[in-house]
């Protein structure tokens, strides 16, 4: 994965790629939600990857350190993403806290 020129992120966030949601959602158990129950899912968390990394920081007096790496296929709470487009591409960031897991292949 390349590096991102032409930004710097901030301390305690991460700069992510949404993924796109799939339409045939399933949950663990193997049952596909409906389209309006994948929608409510889909407004609290989202997928995404890491396309670049903020320095590690401090909240709240205690060291705060990223869960994830650049390159990474992370799970996001959608309250923790602020918007943005550069160089024609759509981006997140997110804090540090806002990283709810790492998907592994």
């Amino acid at each position: 994965m390349e590096a991102i020129k032409g930004i710097r992120i901030g301390v305690n966030s991460m700069m992510v790629q949404r993924i796109p949601d799939d339409p045939n959602e399933k949950t663990s158990g193997g049952i596909y939600l409906t389209e309006a129950a994948a929608e409510i899912h889909n407004k609290r968390l989202s997928t995404g990857v890491v396309v670049a990394m903020g320095p590690d920081g401090f909240e709240h007096g205690q060291p705060l350190t990223a869960n994830a790496r650049v390159g990474d296929r992370i799970i996001y709470a959608n309250g923790a993403a602020i918007k943005f487009r550069f160089k024609k591409s759509e981006y997140e960031i997110v804090h540090f806290t806002g990283h709810v897991a790492t998907l592994e292949e």
